[in-house]
This record gives structure tokens, sequence and C-alpha cells, in this order.
């Protein structure tokens, strides 16, 4: 319709009396800034655009008229159409944005207990231009209409638990998105909810190490913890051996998730099978667990000495009437000498019930006795025997064995030889040889068969069977045959060597 208008306008070609300048407002969607430039009018004015405080530039007071050639015909380009925007969205524009969503998608039950239903469910397919502000759960018994809402303010999220509710109603149950444009329709569970905890079969979940028998001693604490799953809360029942749990033995606390089983200080009578069962409603599930309480053992019941002989005892003894509660896994055996008294074991983790005890001493008189052993350790008390065993002394007539003399007598014999040397005038030099016999040879050294004897010149020696001759500085005459010669009462030997002595080379220089 405004289109018709202006098309109008153009075609009559109508004058204006113009007396403001056309100028559209810079916060408006296409607005631009325009003023009046025909006529040569005076200087514009800064005033307020209508609805809102954004400044406009007036004309001057005096009227102006402009005279508007229009075009034959109007092309859609040239329309000013920012003109057309200012004007308010029609009627129909508002109403399509006001529309409430589509309903709720996938709503059912994620659990429920006595008390309380929790439900989940999802967004709308359709939301539209309001939005979604949030959720309306409604509920109401089965049989009646009467919706009444849960939830005071609306819901954002697209899960809710409805509590306070009676155990055993069945209530319908239904949720609806709200926005601006309303209500949208209602999406509800197809059955009605029953208010009563789902039932889930009870199961015992008895820890590995309890699946074994658990053994502990006299005295220590027990505290054994056994998990289990289950819904509503499961009844949980212990029994001993096929009966009621003594209470003032035993202390049983159970939870929604376990049950403990409490021994303050145990005593061998805690010992038995004890049974766990949990149950709800006509399901229950039962497990089972060993505890076995031990200590010490009693000593055997009897030891004895069975036969004596030689240097040897035979024992044997019988099993204590008290095991601990535990079986027997070894004994320990002790022998005593009678002028000492001190014990000394000469057996541990023994397992049979008789031994042989050996190499006792000649002309002892033995005592004995054993101590029994299980897992928890050695008997406080042993059982002795009763007899003495009493190690007799025998007519033994010790011989030494005979043995043949052996002869290490032997004439004397050069073991190594003595080679020929030279040496130089002034220079010390040793002859040397080795000899052995029995008895102890005597060394004789001579020179050309001329025995040396205590000349200072030479230096004779002899140890362990090693003989030298030192010559001290020898000169031009000490050269010749030397030889050494081993005598003892069996025989003698010589061995010979002949040293040459030269003189030292000098230099030509020198001789000059």
């Amino acid at each position: 319709m405004a289109l018709d208008s202006v098309h109008g306008l153009y075609q009559l070609g109508i004058s204006c009396n113009i007396q403001h300048a056309v100028q559209a407002c810079p916060n408006q969607e296409g607005g631009e800034e325009r003023t009046c430039q025909e006529g040569g009018g005076s200087r514009a004015r800064t005033s307020s655009c209508r609805g809102c405080s954004c400044p406009v530039e007036e004309a001057a007071p005096a009227p102006q008229r402009v005279k508007l050639h229009l075009p034959q015909r109007l092309h859609p380009p040239t329309v000013k159409l920012h003109l057309l925007r200012r004007r308010p969205n029609p009627p129909l524009l508002h109403l399509h944005q006001k529309r409430p969503t589509s309903a709720p998608l996938d709503l059912f039950i994620e659990d429920k207990n006595d008390t309380s239903v929790t439900i989940i469910w999802s967004q709308p397919e359709v939301i539209g231009l309001s939005g979604l502000d949030g959720y309306t759960i409604e509920i109401c018994k089965e049989g009646t209409e009467d919706w009444k809402a849960v939830n005071e303010d609306l819901q954002k999220s697209c899960r809710y638990v409805i509590k306070n509710l009676t155990t055993g109603d069945r209530l319908k149950i239904r949720v609806v998105a709200v926005n601006e444009g309303g209500r949208s329709p209602p999406v509800t569970l197809p059955e009605p909810v029953l208010v009563k905890e789902v039932a889930d079969r009870p199961k015992v979940r008895l820890p590995r190490f309890l699946r074994q028998r658990y053994v502990a001693q006299v005295g220590d604490k027990i505290n054994l913890t056994v998990p289990f799953t289950g819904k509503p809360k499961p009844v949980v029942s212990w029994t001993k051996n096929g009966t009621a749990v003594d209470t003032k033995r035993v202390n049983i606390r159970s939870t929604d998730r376990d049950s403990i089983l409490f021994i303050r200080s145990s005593e061998r009578d805690d010992s038995g099978v004890y049974e766990m069962t949990v149950k709800v409603d006509d399901f229950e599930d039962k497990a089972s667990l060993t505890l076995q309480i031990v200590e010490l053992p009693g000593p055997p019941a009897s030891v004895k000495i069975a036969d004596v002989w030689g240097f040897n005892v035979a024992l044997e003894w019988t099993a204590p009437t008290d095991n601990g509660n535990t079986e027997i896994t070894g004994y320990t055996v002790q022998k005593a000498d009678k002028k000492t008294g001190d014990w000394f074991t000469v057996m541990e983790h023994y397992h049979r019930l008789n031994a042989t005890i050996s190499d006792l001493i000649m002309g002892n008189t033995y005592k004995f006795r054993v101590f029994s052993e299980n897992k928890c350790g050695i008997s406080e008390n042993a059982t002795m025997s009763k007899e003495e065993a009493k190690i007799l002394k025998t007519g033994i007539e010790y011989k030494p064995p005979e043995y043949k003399e052996r002869d290490f007598t032997e004439a004397p014999k050069f073991t190594t030889n003595m080679t020929d040397r030279a040496t130089t005038v002034g220079y010390s030099t040793k002859l040397l040889c080795s000899v052995r016999g029995s008895p102890k040879p005597k060394i004789i050294w001579m020179k050309n068969q001329m025995i040396i004897g205590d000349d200072p010149k030479f230096r004779q020696i002899c140890v362990q069977g090693i003989c030298s001759l030192e010559i001290r500085k020898p000169g031009n005459f000490d050269g010749g045959v030397y030889s050494c010669r081993a005598k003892n009462d069996l025989g003698e030997t010589t061995i010979s060597c002949k040293l040459e002595v030269k003189q030292p080379v000098v230099a030509d220089a020198d001789k000059k």
C-alpha cells in the first residue's frame, strides 16, 4: 500500500511544501542521514528524532517549495526502501514469534525408589524464535485427571527428580515445555509409574582372600568386610555352622553395600564355617567363609628310648593330643649330657615319630626331649624321655698300622752341571752347580786339581744343595779348570768347567 502511494505521487507530479528536510535515524535499520540542499535555505539546526535520542538536523524556519520531477515509469531499484523499514512490523510477524514449541521428546524413567522417581527427556524438535524458557513437570494419580505441577520454578535441564512421593501410588507423569508463546503439547509416559524401588537381584561379592580358609592366631582381631549388591537394601543374616551367630562373641555391622564380621579377640571356639545370606523380596544369595583360629601345639604325648647300641640311640614318640587346631608340621629333638645338663638340638623340622641319634660319646649318659611344631611355631613345653641312655665302654685295643720305613740314603749326584765360562780381568764371576745326596755330601772346590781351601780370593757357598764359587776380581793367572767334588759315605762325584780370563779391549786412541 505504501509503495502504491509513492508510485501515484510520482505520476501526478505533486509539488510538495517541505518545511523539514527528510533524515533517517542512524539507529534504525537502513537509515541514512540526509539534509535538504535545494532552494538555498538557511543553515540547519539539530534536534532529536522521534522515538529515540539521536540528533537530527532540521531546516531553517523559512518554508521552501521543492519541485519533484517524477519519471514516467517507476523502477523498483530507485525506491528508497529505508523509508519503508522504519515502519512497524505487521501484526502477523509478532504472532509468529510467540508460538509455543513442539512437545518434548523421549520421556522415560531413569530410576525410582520408595519415595522418588527420576525422569529424563529430550528437548522439543521445534523450538521457534521465542526460544525455550523451561519445563513444567506434572503428575496425577491413576484414574484421575487432576494434574498438578511438582516444580515451582521452570526446570532448565532435561532431568528431574520427583520427591516426597507415597510408596505404592501409581502416577501418570507428563512434561510440558514453556516459552513466551505459552505451553507446548505435553509428552506423557505411556503407562502409570508404581512408586516403589526397582528390585535388583542380590549378589554377594566375596573377596578373593576369603574364598580360601582364613587362618588367624588366638588373640588376633578379626575384621572381615564382605561387599554385596541389591535393591532395595537387602536383608543380611549370618550363621555359624548352620546356627545363628553368637552376638556376644561376634559383632555384625551391615550397610547398604557391605557387611562386616568383627571379633575383638579371637578364640579357638570362633573357628567354623560362617555363611552370609542377602535377601531382596523372593531373591537371595549366599556365600560362606571358613575361619580357623590356631595356636601353638602341645608337646608329644610320650617319648621313650627304644634301643641303645654302640654310639647310637633309637627314640620313639607319639603325636601331641593338642595340635593347636592345625596340622603338626614337624618335631625338634634335643639331647643333654647328664654331667653338664646342657641341651643341644640334634634334629629339627623332623616329620617322623621315630629317629636314630648317632655319634654319641662313649662313657656318657644322655637324656632326650622332643618338641612339637605347627604353622604357629614350636610348642612351649617338651616331653622328656623317662629312661636314660648310657654309652658303655668296650674293650677296644688300638693297633696302629705298620708302615715300612723308606730308605732315603743316596750317593751324591749333581743335578745341574757347570758350563765353560769367560770373564774379563777385574770383573768378579761365579760358578754354579746343584747336588743332592743323603746323608748330606761334603763339597770341595778345586782349581787345576788343587784344593782351593780357605783362599780369601774365593768365596764358597752351599745352601739347600745349590753350590757356588765366587772368584773376586780375577787376574791373568786365575783362568784354568775348576772342579766341584761332592762326597759322602755312599760315594763321591766330581764335575768340572773351564774359566777363561780375557784382557780388556783398549781403543786405538788410548794406545797412542
